[in-house]
């Protein structure tokens, strides 16, 4: 199952050499998704992608607005 959307959400975020280096856990709807790994991340003129996978086994599309500071969830997929 598939859905689309895109929604703000509220991340925690490791920061390293930048801030906001990769997404650690997010909140959608009081409750936090751990983020298991980091399955692919790429660079767009406006945002940074982060293709993850939870701890329950979900795999979401997060993405970062650098010039805005905001974070939204654009999708998520269901593997099982």
């Amino acid at each position: 199952m598939i859905s689309k959307m895109s929604v703000p959400i509220h991340v925690d975020a490791y920061s390293g050499y930048k801030a906001n280096e990769r997404p650690r856990q997010f909140m959608l709807d009081d409750e936090i998704y751990e983020i298991y790994a980091v399955l692919d991340q790429w660079y767009e003129p406006s945002a940074i992608y982060f293709k993850v996978q939870s701890t329950e086994g979900k795999t979401y599309l997060l993405r970062y607005d650098e010039a805005t500071d905001e974070w939204t969830l654009q999708s998520g997929f269901r593997w099982r």
